[in-house]
Formats: structure tokens, C-alpha cells, sequence
């Protein structure tokens, strides 16, 4: 997928530019101030990034931005789900009026800035001066728009916010010399679907230095019918709180520790034991619905703890499961009928 062609009227400062790019590599030089950062800001613009009349320029009634990209066969299933027409090229079109009015075209048919912005997703990876950074989401979190557009919000919002960091550091630093590019991923794994019930893991990778850069995790539980997120504390019963998985939890972590290595010490959720480690607490583990025996249900909960939790850094991250014959008597009868089978866990 290759940008072609770009066009901006009244963008900024930017009265008119009509910018062709040829097949392969482009670079778009210039001193501080020259304006390369206005064509990125075009580009998330017409990608469905949010619509503000500051992009107008001085004078103008409106602002125009088209982007003209080759089509790609990756992009067909989105483009017919959303019931527009594919050809040899694809074209996004934005308008922004000063009432704040914001319009968008896709292959010439009216669009919501929500369809640009799926679509921008296939299309553009931005990368800052300062930092690299990336978004992934499987394809299945678009069949559940609500928590897709929930999830795309949240993760461009903590993206800015990382580059902002990076922006910082480099200016109280006085310059980029002697410092390291900083990296940002934000990857949600392949989600695990019941018939009321959608989960999946986001891993936040982070480098700003040092000898490695820092994972965390996420679990994501959302209600399908009722459109809204889940507590992992509402997966159990009223009155049922998360701390009666600790010792499950404990006892699991301690099996997938023996599985690495058979003489790993045995930790508990003492902080003092005599190893230098413990094990977490439920109420402060994501956790994530584990995939099942049994098509459409859920074979257990799946506790994601991080690197540096349970054992030293070399160790790594688990995925920790609990099997849902441990916990049948805990779920809330709401969600119960959702977990049947025996986990199945990826190998490796």
C-alpha cells in the first residue's frame, strides 16, 4: 500500500499543494519550520484523526484534504463491509468547515470519520522524530464496533502521550545527542469470543533507555449484548471477591514457573519467603478468558503477569491459567454458562 498523491487547500498555513510521489522510497527534507510536519498532519486528518477548526487556514471557510493511496487486496474486506466501492486506487477525502462541521468521503461516497479512521489503520504506520511507535489489533475486534472504537481511542491517546514524553525528555536534555530513539507497541493479542463474552490481551512495550525496555499488560473483558466493559471481579459472584483466587492463582503460577524450570523455587504469596519473590494477588493481575475444549465457551480465566513479578527479568512474562472447574463455583450466574471445556494454551 503506497501513498500516491496528496492534496491540501487551505490547510494551516498552506493555500494550496498538490504533491505527487512516485513508487518506492520518498523523503521530504527541510530545516525546522519548513512545514514537513503540516503533510503528517494532513495525513491524520484524512485518516479520521479528530477535526479541529485550528486547521484551517487564516481567511478560509474551510479546509480540503485528499489522499489518494494504491488499493490493496487486504483492504477489500473492510472496504465492502462498510459498503463502499474498491478500484484500482483508494481516495479519502476530509473537509472541516469554521463551525467545526467535519465531512468525509471515501471513493467518492459519503463517510464517518470512524470509517476513515479503520481504514487508516491498514494504511499508515507514523513514526516521531523522537520515537517509533505502533498499533496492532486483531481483525475480530471490529465485529464489536463499540469496544473497537473504546479501544483505538485509548490507545492513540496513550501513543501521544509517549511521544509527548519522548518530545519532553529530548528538550530538558537539550538535544537528541547521546540519547536512544525511544519505542512505543501497543499489541492486543488474538481475542478469545463466547456467546456473551469478548476478551483479549494488550502488551504495552516501552524503551527509553537502558538494557531493556518494560512490558505491561492489560486484560479486556467486554459484554457483548449490554455493550460495555467487565470487571474482573464481575466475572464471580456478589460478594465474591477477587482474593479467593489467590491460592488458585499461587498454585498455578507456581506449575507454569516448573514447567521452565523443573528446580525453580517454590514461591507463595508470603512477600517475605526466603526466594526474594511471592506470588501476585488476583486483584492485582489482568486476566483474560483462556481459549476452550469447547467451541464458543471459555476454558478458564488466564492471569497475564509481566516480567519481573514472580521471578527475574530473564524469566520473562507468563500466561498463567486457571481452569474453569476451579472456579465454577465462584462465577456469577450471568457468565457461567460461558465456561465449559479445559483451557487450551498456545505452545511455547
Amino acid at each position: 500500500m503506497a501513498l500516491k498523491r496528496i492534496v491540501l487547500r487551505d490547510f494551516v498555513i498552506v493555500s494550496e499543494l498538490e504533491l505527487d510521489l512516485e513508487s518506492g522510497f520518498s523523503v521530504l527534507t527541510g530545516e525546522t519550520g519548513a512545514g514537513k510536519s503540516i503533510l503528517i498532519d494532513a495525513l491524520q486528518l484524512v485518516t479520521g484523526a479528530r477535526a479541529d477548526t485550528g486547521v484551517i487556514r487564516e481567511g478560509a471557510a474551510r479546509t480540503d484534504v485528499s489522499a489518494e493511496f494504491d488499493n490493496a487486496p487486504g483492504l477489500q474486506a473492510v472496504l465492502d463491509d462498510a459498503g463502499f466501492e474498491a478500484g484500482d486506487t483508494l481516495l479519502l477525502r476530509r473537509t472541516v468547515d469554521t463551525q467545526g462541521k467535519s465531512r468525509a468521503w471515501v471513493n467518492g461516497s459519503p463517510a464517518t470519520a470512524q470509517q476513515l479512521r479503520t481504514i487508516g489503520e491498514q494504511l499508515l504506520d507514523i513514526h516521531g522524530q523522537h520515537a517509533w511507535q505502533s498499533l496492532t489489533r486483531p481483525e475480530a475486534v471490529r465485529g464489536q464496533p463499540d469496544l473497537h472504537v473504546r479501544l483505538y481511542a485509548e490507545s492513540v491517546k496513550d501513543l501521544k502521550a509517549f511521544l509527548e514524553g519522548a518530545q519532553a525528555d529530548r528538550t530538558e536534555a537539550g538535544g537528541d545527542q547521546g540519547m536512544p530513539a525511544y519505542e512505543s507497541l501497543i499489541t492486543f493479542d488474538t481475542p478469545v469470543e463466547t456467546g456473551k463474552l469478548f476478551s483479549l490481551a494488550r502488551s504495552d512495550y516501552e524503551f527509553t533507555g537502558g538494557a531493556h525496555g518494560n512490558t505491561a499488560y492489560t486484560g479486556v473483558l467486554w459484554d457483548k449484548a449490554m455493550k460495555r466493559p467487565v470487571t474482573a471481579a464481575g466475572l464471580l459472584k456478589p460478594g465474591v471477591a477477587l482474593s479467593a483466587l489467590d491460592g488458585l492463582l499461587c498454585t498455578a503460577v507456581n506449575a507454569e514457573k516448573k514447567k521452565r524450570d523443573p528446580q525453580a523455587e517454590t514461591i507463595s504469596l508470603n512477600p517475605k519467603d526466603a526466594s526474594g519473590w511471592s506470588c501476585p494477588h488476583a486483584a492485582d493481575t489482568p486476566i483474560v478468558l483462556a481459549p476452550s475444549t469447547e467451541p464458543g465457551k471459555a476454558g478458564g480465566l488466564v492471569f497475564l503477569v509481566g516480567p519481573y513479578q514472580v521471578g527475574p527479568y530473564a524469566e520473562g512474562s507468563y500466561q498463567v491459567p486457571v481452569p474453569q472447574a476451579a472456579i465454577r463455583s465462584l462465577l456469577a450466574p450471568a457468565y457461567a454458562d460461558e465456561f465449559a471445556g479445559a483451557p487450551v494454551m498456545p505452545k511455547g
